[in-house]
């Protein structure tokens, strides 16, 4: 039974950096689907609702094919010509401007 407890506890132990990858993934995806929503001319709530959906799309298969399918599809349909090899660059580019976002030391006023 001590086994079992011991692995399960390794399963579910607390790890930060995955912690910090998911947000980092987490952000990158609202940011690029807030530039594609954009793109797509969408604003206010419905721009609210395409975020929505675009996040949703990237948890239908691991990796990122999901969400760079379902962003080409709505822009090809809207007549916006975009490569996938574009599509991929701008989310590299937001996956960047997240992890920084989460790297940079908070101001904390109390302690000055």
């Amino acid at each position: 039974m001590m086994i079992i407890d011991d692995q399960t506890n390794d399963i579910f132990a607390f790890d930060p950096e995955r912690v910090h990858r998911y947000k980092v993934i987490l952000r990158r995806n609202r940011l690029f689907s807030f530039w594609a929503g954009e793109q797509l001319g969408k604003l206010d709530c419905e721009l609210l609702h395409y975020i929505a959906s675009v996040v949703d799309a990237d948890l239908e298969e691991p990796g990122d094919r999901d969400i760079l399918q379902k962003v080409r599809h709505d822009m090809r349909t809207a007549g916006i010509r975009v490569s996938e090899a574009a599509l991929r660059a701008k989310l590299e580019e937001l996956r960047v401007q997240a992890h920084n976002e989460f790297d940079r030391p908070s101001a904390n006023p109390s302690t000055s």
